[in-house]
Parts: structure tokens; sequence; C-alpha cells
């Protein structure tokens, strides 16, 4: 399925979440999750621009398709979109205020430059499909320097134009799905079978395949910090419990991530089976109510890793969840501890 989306994107993008729901038959909900996937794995890319409240999404090189749904702005919005289309280069300090917030808000088509020039800095805005060498002279005309060959312009009078990203939207991964957001603050944890005297080593993920207890383990933010001493070290209770249901249960954990404490933890386990060990993804969330989404979510995540999945939780299924579970979700389980 992760592959059918891929190659949906990039033969018909820039597509709605309902679009790609129907090209691969599924809802909108499976459909923006696998979407959402593909956006913070850096494949696809998401629009800040709205389609009756939903983003596109669109594959590298398909940027300029992006003009087709202009007329979705609003007229502020539309007037700096035709203002930096024509102009292709506009100097902030020069531009009305309301010119300067309208195309802070047109993301897709107005891209900030920092110019430094003489030991200055000024800020530009530029078209998005613009490259900076077509935009030199228009920026020297704008800042009253003169136009000439590069071989015999002062140093002083060079412009330092930054390269443009290949994707300037990509880095603010709040336009994607909202669930996705406590993924980019992920604390490693490893699993120990030393005693509790034993500190946790400074490893990113352990590949232990037996779990008697799991310890925290937490980083320094750099390489002048200092180790945080172990009686500091918080405990989780929810990690605890997780810990106690897999040893009751005899899985082993082979990986895992704390996504977020006391509250949401990756696993990929292995449970036993009359065929031998199964891996599996597993995802465990401290939730009173489990809503479809979350089952949506989790499902997706394990069919990216090609495996079946399960969702721990001490919480209960909605009602629309319970329905999905047993007729969508055929490849999750769910299970209550």
């Amino acid at each position: 399925m992760r592959d059918k989306v891929i190659s949906l994107v990039k033969s018909q993008g820039p597509l709605l979440p309902s679009q790609v729901a129907k090209q691969i038959g599924t809802n909108i909900l499976m459909a923006s999750a696998y979407l959402a996937e593909l956006v913070s794995s850096g494949i696809i890319r998401i629009s800040n621009i709205k389609v009756g409240g939903s983003p596109l999404y669109y594959a590298p090189g398909q940027e300029s398709s992006l003009q087709k749904f202009a007329e979705n702005l609003n007229e502020k919005e539309k007037r700096a979109y035709e203002y930096i289309r024509e102009k292709k280069i506009a100097r902030d300090a020069a531009l009305t205020p309301l010119m300067r917030v309208t195309l802070r808000e047109i993301k897709d088509f107005a891209v900030p430059l920092q110019i430094n020039y003489d030991g200055r800095t000024e800020q530009f805005w530029k078209w998005y499909l613009s490259p900076n060498n077509e935009i030199q002279d228009l920026i020297r005309a704008q800042l009253e320097l003169p136009i000439a060959p590069q071989s015999q312009q002062n140093q002083h009078e060079q412009l330092n134009i930054p390269k443009q990203e290949a994707n300037h939207e990509h880095s603010k991964l709040q336009q994607a799905v909202q669930a996705q957001k406590d993924e980019q603050h992920i604390e490693p944890i490893a699993q120990a079978v030393q005693p509790e005297k034993q500190a946790p080593k400074q490893s990113a993920i352990s590949e232990k395949k037996s779990v008697q207890k799991i310890e925290q383990k937490i980083l320094p933010k750099d390489d002048l910090a200092e180790p945080v001493p172990k009686q500091k070290i918080k405990k989780d209770a929810f990690l605890d419990l997780i810990s106690k249901f897999f040893e009751k249960s005899n899985i082993n954990v082979s990986e895992s991530v704390i996504i977020k404490k006391n509250s949401e933890i990756d696993f990929i386990v292995e449970i036993p089976s009359p065929v031998g060990n199964l891996l599996y993804y597993c995802k465990a969330k401290n939730k009173s109510r489990i809503s479809d989404s979350d089952l949506s979510n989790a499902y997706v995540k394990g069919q990216m890793r090609k495996l079946p999945a399960i969702y721990l939780s001490p919480g209960e299924l909605s009602k629309k969840a319970a329905e999905m579970l047993n007729s969508e979700l055929k490849g999750l389980s769910f299970k209550k501890i």
C-alpha cells in the first residue's frame, strides 16, 4: 500500500487525502495516516495552502503545479501571490505592513531570503520558482548596488544569497497530521537485564532479546553536558506497566522508543507461537479512550515496517474504533492491559 501511495502522488500530485483514499480504496483517515508517514520520511511534501480545509500532498519536482490551487487563497493572499509572481523579488523594508504579513502566510509561493551585503543583512522575498542566479540583478537594483560582471565586483558589493532548500516547508511538520507531532521529540530507552545498581548504557536502542526490566535512557544535550545523576531519573510508571505485561506474556523486546514519557511507547517485539517467535510492531499508549485515529496510525506504522501490529492500552475502544478493528484493520490486534 505504501508503494501504491508513493506512485500515485508522483504520477498525479498534488493530491488531497480524499483523492488518495478513493484511488487506493480506503477511507480518508487511513489515507491521511499513510501520507503523514511519507511526509515525515521526506518522500513526499505537504503544502501550506488548503483546499477545503485539507493540505495538498506532492512529490519533489511538482512545486509548479501548486499554482493551480492559488484560487483557494483569500483575497489578501491572492494580492500578495500576484505581487510576488510579477515582481519575482520584494524587499521587506519597502513593503506595506499588510503585504509583509501576507507574504509570510503564503509560504508555498514566497520564499524568505536573508541577504548579506557590505556588513549588513536585509530580508527579501522571492517567487518560489525563481532560481537565485536569476534574481541577483533584481536584488542589486533594489539595494542600489552596481550591476557588473562577477569578476569586476568589489568584495563588499557581492551578495550572499542563501541557497533555497529543496523543500522549504518540510521542516515545518506541524502542517502534517497533528498526531505525528510528538514523534519529533523521541527519547530512546534501553532494555537491560542487569541489577538496578548498574546505570543504563548510552546507546540508541537496545537489542536485548529478553526483558526483565526496562530502564529509561536520558542522553545529554551535547558532549559537554554532565551525566544526569541516577537518583534524578524519574520512573516511568507506564513503562513499568508494559514491562510487567511483557514478562507475564513471555514477550521479548527487540527495540523500543519512548515517544512521550508516561504516555506513549513504540516497540518491536517477539511473540512466542507454535511455529517460533513472530515479530510484531507494538504501539503502547496510556489513554482512557482509544479512537479510530489511534488505531489507524498504529496500523499504518506496522504496514510501513511490513509487520503485523499490536495496540496496548489500559483504555477502552470507542465504538467507531471497535467497528474499524473488526472490519478494516485486519492486521492489527488490540489488547487492554
